[in-house]
């Protein structure tokens, strides 16, 4: 798959911040919101203030364990592509 844009994720318990990326590494914006169900629609809401369609956008975090479990299953209930990646 190609995408175009690409979301990084800075998870902890209470907050994870965002970071919005062109595919040439550019950051267009960075953003706080709560590790909760309605932090992550917030995530969504911005990111569609962009106008981009989530089929075209990669979320990227690091597994650490039980902070990225809402994030995991809002992707699947949210439909939206969630990388995670292990140091």
């Amino acid at each position: 798959m190609n995408y175009s844009h690409f979301v990084g994720l800075d998870i902890g318990r209470n907050t994870f911040d965002a970071s919005l990326m062109s595919a040439n590494e550019k950051e267009l914006s960075h953003k706080s919101f709560y590790n909760t169900p309605a932090g992550i629609e917030s995530l969504l809401d911005w990111i569609a203030d962009y106008q981009l369609s989530l089929s075209a956008l990669l979320f990227c975090a690091e597994n650490i364990g039980s902070y990225v479990t809402e994030l995991s299953v809002s992707s699947v209930s949210m439909g939206f592509s969630l990388a995670l990646v292990v140091r």
